[in-house]
């Protein structure tokens, strides 16, 4: 009985071969989007991660409520030792120090006069220190034109654009003009030793790296840091384990008082990221119900055509849809 039903149904195409081309087509797409959605929010996490937010971030509390200034006089002072002990503490995560600073770059001629000059948002990263993975982190290998990296604390890397619209060259000088933690002028020559594509359109118009030892020296940071950023070693983002770090860390450092105590940020606490992320799951959710629906809808209809047996009635059927 069960094989004679079988091959009724093969053989009546409107109950089996419509029905699982539609189900099929249906799950394709609704897989397709869900997933091209999910990659989407990923890259979104991964971007901010890598770039400016950490999974988790250390700032003091004032630089907290200044946060999009980047204000270095409010930076992380010994860090070396808070860096040791947040490793520690959280085996999990890597720490790594990070510094963002602007200023003015300077480009002499032969004669050492000024040549041209241009606005800089740059960048303070461990990059001589393999372990630190920021080179891997940022892509910086991958994302170099020309010349190499950074091998001393007082070598740097410019934005590919922003070196063609300066005219600087691999193995010119450069003269980093800006402001000191304690709100002195700092100036410091560097050499540029190669010049790379960020892939981020605010960096590739004005942007540098450099290692942090040497910008620590020249912004009189010593042992100080803006930013100490925290990732999870096997490079997962996920909330509940975020949300237990940030506990574990309120209970560690939360009764230190004064406005140059550590606190700690999520992710989703920068950048608006939280209300992003929550609307992205909010419209995926919609999309998958709409698809299914659909789907279902389709699949009922068929499902009542392929049994009907008075033929007068597909009229009625196919005007109510």
């Amino acid at each position: 009985m069960t094989w004679f039903l079988f091959l009724g149904l093969i053989r009546d195409r409107s109950r089996s071969l419509f029905p699982l081309i539609v189900a099929s087509i249906g799950v394709l797409l609704t897989v397709f989007v869900y997933s091209f959605i999910q990659g989407e929010l990923y890259g979104i996490i991964t971007s901010n991660a890598d770039f400016h937010t950490g999974h988790v971030k250390v700032i003091t509390r004032a630089y907290a409520g200044q946060i999009e200034q980047a204000p270095n006089d409010l930076a992380l002072l010994e860090i070396d030792e808070l860096q040791k002990n947040l490793a520690r503490q959280f085996p999990e995560i890597q720490w790594t120090p990070r510094t963002h600073f602007g200023g003015l770059l300077d480009i002499p001629d032969e004669q050492g006069e000024t040549r041209a000059q241009g606005p800089a948002a740059g960048m303070a990263v461990d990059l001589l220190n393999p372990s630190s993975g920021e080179i891997d982190r940022l892509d910086v290998r991958g994302g170099l034109i020309r010349g190499h990296l950074p091998q001393g604390p007082f070598e740097i890397l410019v934005s590919d654009e922003f070196a063609r619209d300066l005219e600087i060259d691999t193995g010119n000088q450069a003269t980093l003009i800006s402001s000191g933690m304690y709100g002195g002028m700092a100036m410091q020559n560097f050499e540029v030793v190669g010049t790379v594509h960020f892939g981020v359109q605010a960096m590739d118009r004005g942007g540098l790296i450099a290692d942090i030892s040497g910008i620590q020296a020249t912004l009189n940071m010593e042992d100080g840091t803006g930013e100490l950023l925290g990732y999870f070693k096997d490079g997962r983002y996920e909330q509940e384990r975020v949300n237990a770090v940030v506990q574990k860390f309120e209970k560690l450092y939360g009764s230190t008082e004064g406005e140059c105590a550590p606190t700690i940020l999520k992710l989703t606490d920068q950048n608006d990221l939280d209300s992003m992320l929550a609307y992205v799951d909010v419209v995926s959710g919609i999309m998958v119900f709409i698809f299914v629906l659909v789907m279902s809808v389709v699949l009922w209809n068929a499902g009542l055509m392929g049994t009907l047996r008075r033929y007068g009635e597909y009229g009625v059927r196919l005007a109510i849809g």
